[in-house]
């Protein structure tokens, strides 16, 4: 009797076994959820506090779609080790190509920015394909050579781009599909949040991408290209890919551009561009996805408070730059995380 008795309160105090295979699974599926979420908290509210404090709708929308561009090039030289000079082409490219659709197809902002993206990705797989073939001083002059050649076919084929004049004459800029209209993108707040849309998206998608194995193999090849192949790892075919993913998102930003411009100027395919991506990738810190949007934050800011100053304000803007790389290892988002580490640890040791 006794052992009865005790059999049956085991079996009533022990849970039930499908329970205890439920619970875990649920837990797990929840914190895989929250990571996933997670990456998201840093874009989202830096575009809300662009929207509260920015000085115009129109200036909040043009850092937020260079900050796309400047995610792009981070993959390469953040992520991959890549120093590329030919960022403007994808960009370009983009937004010559979204702006030829809405010139001579008549379609609609969506199907304007998918092709952008895929004609952003098809040149950079082209670009890259041959860049990749050489490294370090050879590839970069490789990448200039490409975007100094993108520049002055900008001028050859004038009667396509427009050339000095740029692409003009598109319709009003919508959101639809299949002949019906969703949204008009005739104000800076609408372009502002379809921008910001974007950016988020394209911001979660390279985290996901840099925190996988993918990821890591890139990172693999940055640190010791020569270790990475006696490993076994294919670093020719790694890196074509981290151009296309490149290409792609600079794409994105190219096709944003023309939207929120209704035109397309002949700088957006000139080297100046490329060079104004790099810097705002080095600016906000390499490596650091969140430091493409304070690289493009702090370049455009300090371009729409400098000029209006003095004529050759480029000068101070390179004396900040420089002022940035000297003193701030990380750019301007390892300065940030270094400051707020240190005030972590100050607050710890006074409630100690």
């Amino acid at each position: 009797m006794p052992d009865e008795v005790t059999s049956t309160t085991a079996s009533d105090a022990a849970p039930d076994a499908s329970s205890i295979g439920r619970s875990p699974r649920r837990a797990g599926a929840a914190q895989r959820g929250w990571r996933a979420i997670m990456p998201l908290a840093a874009p989202v509210c830096a575009v809300a506090g662009l929207a509260i404090f920015a000085p115009s709708y129109s200036l909040a929308s043009t850092i937020v779609i260079y900050a796309i561009a400047a995610l792009g090039c981070n993959l390469l030289l953040g992520y991959t080790g890549l120093l590329s000079f030919g960022q403007g082409i994808f960009f370009g490219v983009g937004a010559f190509a979204a702006g030829l659709a809405f010139v001579h197809w008549d379609v609609q902002a969506p199907a304007g920015l998918l092709i952008a993206t895929l004609a952003g990705a098809g040149v950079a797989t082209a670009v890259g394909s041959l860049c990749i073939l050489r490294r370090d001083v050879h590839f970069v002059m490789l990448t200039f050579a490409f975007a100094s050649m993108f520049a002055y076919a900008v001028y050859l084929f004038k009667d396509v781009t427009g050339g000095e004049n740029g692409l003009r004459g598109f319709p009003a800029m919508t959101l639809g599909a299949f002949g019906s209209t969703w949204l008009e993108l005739d104000t800076g707040a609408v372009m502002f949040a379809v921008a910001s849309v974007t950016f988020v998206a394209a911001y979660w998608a390279l985290t996901r991408l840099t925190r996988s194995a993918f990821g890591a193999t890139l990172m693999a090849i940055r640190e010791n290209e020569d270790r990475a192949i006696a490993i076994g790892y294919p670093t020719m075919l790694f890196k074509l890919l981290a151009f296309t993913v490149s290409g792609l998102v600079s794409g994105i930003a190219g096709g944003l551009y023309a939207v929120y411009l209704g035109s397309v100027p002949d700088s957006a395919l000139q080297l100046e561009t490329s060079t104004m991506i790099l810097v705002m990738t080095i600016l906000g810190g390499t490596g650091s996805l969140f430091g493409s949007f304070l690289g493009s934050l702090a370049y455009l800011l300090l371009s729409h408070y400098l000029a209006p100053t003095w004529d050759r304000w480029q000068i101070l803007l390179a004396a900040a730059l420089l002022a940035v790389v000297l003193a701030l290892r990380g750019g301007l988002w390892g300065g940030l995380r270094g400051a707020l580490a240190a005030s972590a640890a100050l607050v710890r040791g006074r409630v100690r």
